[in-house]
């Protein structure tokens, strides 16, 4: 990446004959600068979208409760760890995020906090009928989390399932379970010591101690009994 920033500084760069080092002519020359001069601002945010150094990621130092879309025009910040992680192989997850399995980590809405842009929500035809609400980055359509609307007690609106691969360090949330494993693809490997279902489980037997009390307060806001 450094080296990718640092060619492009030198290709933007109006003080460079970058004209004469491409063997043109005056006016084919300033063509050239002016293209390069209009593709300035994209290449900068999409390259600010990566100011992780080489270090982070080899030492995989970088924060885990931040994250955002591909282009950096939103950025988010979790203000807790999520109350469990899916690893949802249904069917549904596979074809909407076009790869083998969904890996979402479920927090409640009031603690994903944008700090940066806006996200566009559109809603999606669903199994349970009642819809899924996807936030994507306006610009490239990255989707950043979901709502399940039809989600019991009511909780659609109040839990998102954050896509756990927009997050800066996505490898501090692996799943926690493993769920609709029945119509899982093949050639994925479930790891050992990691619960896996058919289709879903009981909360009370996989959510961590202090995750049911979460839910519950979810349950007390929107005014439905806690399971």
């Amino acid at each position: 990446m450094h080296r990718i920033v640092c060619d492009l500084e030198v290709q933007l760069n109006p003080q460079l004959d970058v004209a004469g080092s491409l063997g043109v002519g005056p006016t084919e020359g300033g063509e050239v600068m002016e293209f390069l001069g209009g593709l300035k601002p994209i290449l900068l945010q999409l390259t600010s979208a990566f100011k992780r150094t080489e270090e982070d990621v080899m030492t995989n130092d970088c924060p885990s409760k931040f994250g955002g879309c591909a282009c950096g025009q939103v950025r988010y910040e979790l203000a807790s760890d999520p109350m469990i992680v899916h690893g949802c192989h249904c069917r549904w997850c596979q074809r909407e995020s076009g790869a083998s399995f969904a890996v979402n980590a479920l927090i409640e809405a009031d603690r994903v906090k944008i700090t940066k842009g806006d996200v566009a929500e559109m809603t999606v035809p669903s199994l349970s009928g009642a819809g899924q609400k996807f936030a994507r980055c306006p610009h490239f359509q990255v989707t950043l989390w979901t709502n399940y609307l039809g989600m019991s007690g009511h909780l659609g609106e109040v839990i998102r399932f954050i896509r756990v691969g927009t997050l800066d360090n996505p490898d501090r949330y692996p799943p926690d379970v493993h769920i609709f494993t029945s119509i899982k693809r093949p050639w994925v490997i479930l790891p050992d010591g990691v619960p896996a279902f058919d289709e879903y489980f009981r909360i009370k037997d996989i959510w961590s101690a202090d995750s049911p009390v979460r839910r519950a307060a979810l349950h007390k806001a929107v005014g439905t009994p806690a399971p």
